[in-house]
């Protein structure tokens, strides 16, 4: 759930992650916000966070982040964000995102 994400967030063994598995962990919009906002994201490269509830104002605060920049995968298949957000994704990231 989202405290063990926010958890793993403050973690600075974070830094050293290149590819996150986060699928099927009922992660919420805060858990992610929580990801997004970690000072130890640096070297992130693959997100995954599929068959989540997150929703299109997890994908907003994702747009705001430096995290898009970096990413080369964002696996968001199964979640709540509408068509509307997908785009968003999309336009950002590209096939870089997982639809």
């Amino acid at each position: 759930g989202n405290g063990a994400i926010e958890h793993l967030a403050e973690a600075p063994l974070l830094a050293q992650v290149h590819g996150l598995n986060l699928g099927s962990n009922l992660l919420e919009d805060e858990g992610l916000e929580a990801i997004f906002d970690s000072p130890h994201v640096g070297s992130l490269r693959e997100l995954y966070v599929s068959d989540n509830p997150i929703t299109d104002d997890g994908v907003r605060r994702f747009g705001l982040s430096g995290l898009a920049e970096q990413l080369d995968i964002l696996d968001v298949r199964f979640t709540q964000i509408s068509q509307e957000g997908i785009d968003t994704l999309t336009h950002v990231l590209g096939d870089r995102v997982m639809v």
